[in-house]
């Protein structure tokens, strides 16, 4: 028997404590049901980290275009900026990449 909301029953009885969909609607979430929540989570959190790397760089983008840092403090810190953004630029990359190898697949 289930517990609470954010526990799942296994087909073997035993208790999942990840939340996962019933798809089915049978009451009891089977390993398929799991597999399939977990790789839909897995996505998501990657896709929600490739656009917060996207939009982070368009906001720095426009904050250092604008007067609110002086010309100075971002010469000193070009070289930390050029490597911050080609980090955020290769996860960005990488995700779109993966993305549509998996979709060829």
């Amino acid at each position: 028997m289930c517990v609470s909301v954010y526990s799942y029953c296994l087909f073997d009885g035993s208790v999942y404590m990840n939340p996962a969909r019933d798809f089915d609607g049978d009451g009891v979430v089977s390993i398929a049901e799991l597999e399939a929540s977990d790789i839909h989570d897995k996505n998501s959190t990657q896709r929600y980290m490739a656009i917060s790397a996207f939009v982070l760089m368009l906001v720095i983008t426009v904050v250092f275009c604008t007067p609110i840092i002086p010309v100075e403090r971002v010469t000193v810190l070009s070289g930390l900026i050029s490597s911050m953004y080609f980090a955020l630029s290769s996860l960005v990359g990488f995700y779109m990449g993966c993305t549509v190898w998996a979709s060829k697949k």
